[in-house]
C-alpha cells in the first residue's frame, strides 16, 4: 500500500484531513518532515504488512525560549504513527539511535512531507553520522539476537543460560556505576534466573535505572507461550531478517552513508530471510547458514568500525547552531 500525497512544501494539514485514521492526535502540530517507518522504509514489506509512520514536528516557542518541559513526541499507536518534537529528534540523532536516524536515510518516494526546516534536516545529516553508531547499532543487534534466541523455541535451560549471560554482561556496566552500593550476580538453576543482590544504602535515584536496565534484559526473554506465537505467526524469520538489516545499516554508517532502503542483493537476501529460507524444517530454529551469515557480518560489522575514519562523537556546537537556524526558518521566534 503506497499513500499518494502531494509533497507541496506546506504543513501536514491537508494529509491530516484526508487521512484522519493515521495521525488523530496530531492537527496543529507544526510537522516540518514526515515518512514511512518500518518495513516500507526498508523496502521488506509483505502483503500484510502496517504501514508506521514517524516525523517530526517543531516546538512551540514555548517550549523554546518559555521555561515549558520538551513536549518531546506524540504517538497514536492504534496507527503506528509517531511524531517528535525537534529537540528530541536531535537528541536521538546525536546518539545514533536506530530507530530514528533510519529516518534521515529514506527514498524520496517514502517521504511524505518535506518542508523548509524538514529538508534543513536532511541537508545536515552528515552531522549525526558518528562512531556512536559502534555502540547504538551493536547494542540493538544484541539486543535483537536476544530475542531471536527466545523464539527460536530452544530448551527453557539453555534459554536461561542466555539470559544469565546477557544480564551478566550488563552487570558489568552496572557495578562500574553503582558498585559502591553493593554488588549484583545472576545465576542459572533449574531453567530459571536469580540474582544475588548485596546492598548498602542504595538510593532511589540509582535504584530506579539500575532496575529500569534489568528489566530491560529480561523484557527481551519472553515466556514460551509467546515463543510459540512467534513462531506461528512468522515472527522469528522476521527477527533474523532486522537482525542482519542492522548490520548492513550499521555498516553503511562506518563507511559514511545512511541508507535505510534495502536494494539489490541486499534485498533479496533480507526477503529470503523473511520468508523463512534461512529455518530448519521445524520452523523453530535458524539454519547453521544463517549462523555463519550472521558471523559473518558480524565480523564485517566490528572490522567496518575498526576502519571507519567519520567523527567519533557530533560537533554539538554545529547541531545547536542548525537548530536556531530552524527556529529562524520556521518563524517560531
Amino acid at each position: 500500500m503506497k499513500i499518494d500525497i502531494t509533497k507541496d512544501q506546506g504543513k501536514i494539514t491537508a494529509f491530516l484531513k484526508d487521512h484522519p485514521e493515521f495521525v488523530p492526535d496530531f492537527e496543529g502540530r507544526d510537522i516540518c518532515l514526515a515518512g514511512y517507518g518500518g518495513s516500507f522504509s526498508y523496502g521488506t514489506n509483505i502483503e500484510t504488512s502496517d504501514i508506521d509512520i514517524k516525523g517530526v514536528y517543531m516546538n512551540p516557542a514555548d517550549e523554546i525560549i518559555g521555561i515549558m518541559p520538551d513536549s518531546e513526541q506524540v504517538v497514536s499507536k492504534e496507527t503506528d504513527t509517531t511524531i517528535y518534537s525537534m529537540k528530541k529528534m536531535l537528541k536521538l540523532l546525536c546518539s545514533c539511535n536506530p530507530n530514528t536516524i533510519e529516518m534521515l536515510g529514506l527514498r524520496d518516494s517514502e517521504y511524505i512531507l518535506i518542508d523548509p526546516v524538514g529538508q534543513m534536516l536532511l541537508d545536515n545529516k552528515n552531522l549525526f553520522i558518528t562512531k556512536r553508531a559502534a555502540k547504538t547499532f551493536s547494542g540493538y543487534a544484541s539486543s535483537q539476537l536476544n530475542r531471536l534466541v527466545n523464539k527460536s523455541g530452544r530448551a527453557k535451560e539453555e534459554i536461561s543460560k542466555n539470559e544469565v549471560r546477557s544480564l551478566t554482561k550488563q552487570l558489568k556496566g552496572l557495578r562500574d556505576r553503582y558498585g559502591k552500593y553493593g554488588d549484583v550476580k545472576a545465576y542459572e538453576k533449574e531453567g530459571q534466573v536469580f540474582l544475588d543482590i548485596d546492598t548498602r544504602a542504595f538510593p532511589i535515584e540509582a535504584l530506579s535505572p539500575f532496575l529500569n536496565e534489568i528489566n530491560a534484559v529480561k523484557h527481551d526473554y519472553d515466556n514460551s507461550s509467546r515463543n510459540e506465537k512467534a513462531t506461528e505467526h512468522n515472527k522469528l524469520s522476521k527477527h533474523m531478517m532486522h537482525l542482519i538489516r542492522l548490520y548492513m545499516t550499521g555498516i553503511d554508517m562506518m563507511h559514511g552513508e545512511l541508507k535505510t532502503y534495502r536494494d539489490g542483493s541486499d534485498h533479496e537476501l533480507l526477503m529470503a530471510i523473511r520468508r523463512g529460507d534461512y529455518l530448519e524444517s521445524d520452523k523453530k530454529t535458524p539454519t547453521e547458514e544463517f549462523k555463519k551469515l550472521l558471523k559473518d557480518y558480524q565480523m564485517k560489522f566490528d572490522k567496518a568500525v575498526e576502519a571507519s575514519t567519520i567523527p567519533d562523537e557530533p560537533d554539538m556546537k554545529k547541531v545547536n547552531d542548525l537548530f536556531m537556524e530552524m527556529v529562524k526558518v520556521n518563524g517560531r521566534i
